[in-house]
Formats: structure tokens, sequence, C-alpha cells
């Protein structure tokens, strides 16, 4: 057989194969350093999207913020005018600063929501509901410079009719909010949220339309105080217990939401102070408002005082949505910061 002899390496000289071996190691370098890069790259990626996504949430609450205080203002504004307007003669000095200052915050707070949505969430200002929003400032402002200017009038079905327009108005604009605020919490869960911070922000949206039509009753039955009738004698008092029928569906889902252990001991708290002051304490002042009605004695509460008293009541409403979005807030970011 024939022997077979092993096949020689290249006769290169030493720094040939030196030569060689570097190339090597150089090119491989090359590549490693190039996954590297790429690693450091995705990091450095995940870190900016990681802080857009942080931004994008703060702006958020800050907006939903900003929309709770507007829905509490402006709910205030349409009380006051509204009783203001249902009185006989000129709308009193007093009731004319408690306008003004309401209106200043409604105005201050709507306006940061909007630009919070334009500038920071990307909304389209070009959009059918921002045109919505556009277009209902612009009839609230009408509205508003026939207030300023009314002296009154003896007649009470005029008075009547022009604080039902105003009613009518501002209410449209709150209708309005409860959306926008709907729309801010979308892009905050398009950043991602917890079960528990999901079940906060539907709180949240309910305190809004809550604020609304608490308010609803309070401005309404503030203005049948002032004309001193009261519940079936008018248009507006047929309204009211629709509008009961409606906070007690609002509540029903708060209820709902409270029952998932999910809420912290202050949300749970003021949802109890909100159950008592509204469905028990005014209950009770309802029903002797009723009892005086039909026994045609003298109410046993003031139109201020009806309303002072329903206010303390939405202002818990506004504490609860507040406390609602910062729990919302605080375990979204703890959510972020884990991943």
């Amino acid at each position: 057989m024939t022997k077979h002899s092993r096949k020689e390496l290249p006769n290169w000289s030493i720094e040939i194969w030196v030569g060689m071996a570097l190339a090597v190691c150089f090119i491989a370098g090359i590549g490693m350093g190039a996954l590297l890069w790429r690693g450091d790259q995705h990091v450095k990626q995940s870190a900016v999207d990681t802080k857009q996504q942080t931004q994008l949430a703060s702006s958020g609450y800050e907006a939903a913020g900003s929309l709770l205080v507007f829905a509490d203002n402006l709910a205030k504004e349409r009380g006051l005018t509204y009783a203001a307007l249902k009185s006989t003669g000129d709308i009193s000095e007093g009731s004319r600063s408690a306008i003004a200052q309401t209106r200043d915050s409604a105005d201050r707070a709507l306006t940061q929501a909007l630009g919070l949505m334009s500038d920071q969430l990307a909304f389209k200002t070009d959009s059918l509901l921002m045109r919505r929003v556009s277009k209902n400032q612009e009839s609230l402002e009408e509205m508003r410079t026939v207030v300023d200017g009314w002296t009154g009038s003896e007649d009470p079905a005029v008075n009547a009719d022009r604080a039902n327009k105003w009613f009518a108005v501002s209410s449209r604009l709150l209708t309005i909010d409860a959306k926008l605020l709907e729309l801010v919490h979308s892009k905050i869960r398009s950043v991602g949220l917890d079960i528990e911070s999901a079940v906060a922000l539907k709180l949240q949206r309910l305190t809004i339309i809550l604020i609304d039509f608490v308010g609803r009753e309070r401005g309404i039955v503030s203005g049948l105080l002032e004309e001193k009738r009261i519940v079936d004698e008018t248009a507006s008092g047929w309204l009211l217990p629709a509008y009961r029928g409606r906070i007690g569906e609002i509540w029903s889902y708060i209820k709902a939401a409270a029952s998932s252990n999910t809420l912290s001991p202050e949300i749970t708290s003021l949802i109890g102070k909100v159950e008592h002051d509204y469905f028990e304490d005014m209950e009770q002042l309802r029903k002797r408002i009723q009892k005086a009605r039909k026994a045609g004695e003298p109410y046993p509460v003031t139109a201020e005082e009806w309303f002072a008293k329903a206010s303390t009541v939405i202002e818990t409403i506004v504490k609860l949505g507040q406390e609602a979005g910062q729990l919302a807030r605080s375990r979204s970011e703890k959510l972020r910061q884990a991943v």
C-alpha cells in the first residue's frame, strides 16, 4: 500500500502567519464591536422610548387634572349664574364677583388642558371634537357677554328663559369636557397600564360626569329656591328626577370600582364621605324642602345655603377624582420603572 504523507503547511514566513492571525482577530473584533454597538444602541433607544412614554403619561395626567378643575369651576359658574338670572332685578355685585372668579379659574384650567393636549399629546386642533370645543367656547362667551350686561326683568318668564339658555350652553361644554378626558385617558393607556391603574382612571372619568350632574341639581334647585318655587312647578324642576337617576347610575359604577379592592384607603374614605353627605344628608334636606312646599311653609334653606351645601359635596367629588388620578399615575410610574 502506498504510504500517504502528511499534507504540509505552506512554507510562509513567521511574519505572514502572525499577520493573518492579527487580521482574523481584527475582523472578529469588528464583528463583536458591531454587536456591542447594536446592543448599546438598543439600550439607548429603549431609554429614549421610556423617557418619551414617561413624558407622554406625565402630560396626560396633568391634562386630566386640568380638565377636572375646569369641570368643577364651570359647573360652579353655571350654577351661580343660573340662580342669579332667576332672581328679580339686577345681579348683585357679590354674585358678579363670585361668577367672575369661577369664570377665570375655569378658563385658565381649560387653556392649560388644551395646550397640553395639542403640544404634548399630539391631538390635532382641527379634529371634529376640538372644533366642537372651539364652537362651544364661542357660544359660552356670547352668553357670558349677555350675563355681564343683564339687568334683570320683573317678568319671571323672561328671567327663566335667559337662565335656561345659559344653563344649556354651559352644560354642553361640560359634556364635551368629559369626552376630552376620555381622549386623554386613551393616550395614557397607550403607554401601558396595570389593572389597578385602569380602575383608578375609570373612577376619575366617573367623577367628572358626577361633578356635572350633581352640579346640575345644585344649580336648578338654587334657581327654584330663588324663585320661591320648587321641583314640579317648572319645566326645570321636572328635570331633577332624571338628573338624580343619572347620579344614582354613576354612583353604582363608582361603588363597583370600590368593591374591586384596588383603590387606596384615601379614595375609599372619600367615597364613603360622598355617600354620606349626598345620599344621606342632602336627601334629608330634599325631603324637608318637599314637606315645606306641600304644607305651604317657608323653605328650610335659602338658595345660597343649598348651593353651599351642594358645593361641599362637589368639592369632595373633585378630591376623589384627583386622588384617583394620582393613584393611577404613581402605579403606572412604578410599573415603567420595574421594566
